[in-house]
């Protein structure tokens, strides 16, 4: 079973959206993600997606239990079994500083460009490339 938890919307000029979802699948929930196009019917891409959705669970999954247990201890599950973010540059997008203010503090030199790519760093940190 799959429901939706809540729908990111697109940035500024973007006309998709992420569906955030809880999936049960094998007694487990995982929290899960995935792209929605534009136009489309939320409920139904969402059940047309639910087989594509626990394969991809199934392949994380598969790929934790690879990991030899000396390294799963190192390890946080949820680090290998989560969906990719569908949309990491869009996510990205919204939350940069503006282009004037990056503008500015390349202008401005020193101190204010190491705290803006300070910031610029802390957003791909939260939203790293698939």
């Amino acid at each position: 079973m799959i429901s939706l938890e809540g729908l990111q919307s697109g940035v500024t000029g973007e006309d998709r959206a992420i569906a955030i979802l809880k999936v049960e699948h094998n007694s487990l929930t995982y929290d899960w993600m995935t792209f929605v196009p534009p136009n489309a019917d939320l409920a139904t891409y969402i059940a047309a997606s639910e087989a594509r959705i626990k394969a991809e669970i199934d392949a994380k999954e598969a790929a934790w239990a690879a990991i030899d247990l000396a390294t799963q201890a190192t390890l946080d599950k949820s680090d290998i079994v989560r969906a990719d973010n569908p949309d990491y540059y869009a996510s990205r997008r919204a939350e940069y500083p503006a282009l004037a203010d990056q503008l500015d503090a390349m202008w401005k030199g020193a101190d204010a460009m190491t705290e803006m790519a300070a910031k610029i760093a802390a957003v791909k940190a939260k939203y790293p490339k698939p």
